[in-house]
């Protein structure tokens, strides 16, 4: 059975630069590669944990869509 934490950050690693998605739309992939059902605000600070070991660059672009970037 694979985490919640392993399941974003190995989604996150397979996103390309100029992808964009939402954090719903990463909460449904993280959800279907790990059979749990975490919450939006759970995916997020995996996000922000991604982010801080500066794998690689992903912005927010909208916050009231919740709407995120893989920069170049």
């Amino acid at each position: 059975m694979i985490t919640n934490k392993k399941a974003c950050f190995d989604i996150l690693d397979s996103m390309k630069p100029g992808e964009t998605f939402s954090s719903i739309e990463l909460r449904k992939r993280v959800s279907n590669r790990s059979h749990h059902d975490p919450f939006i605000s759970t995916c997020l600070r995996y996000l922000r944990e991604y982010r801080a070991d500066n794998r690689i660059k992903i912005v927010n672009i909208s916050k009231p869509r919740s709407l995120y970037k893989v920069m170049p």
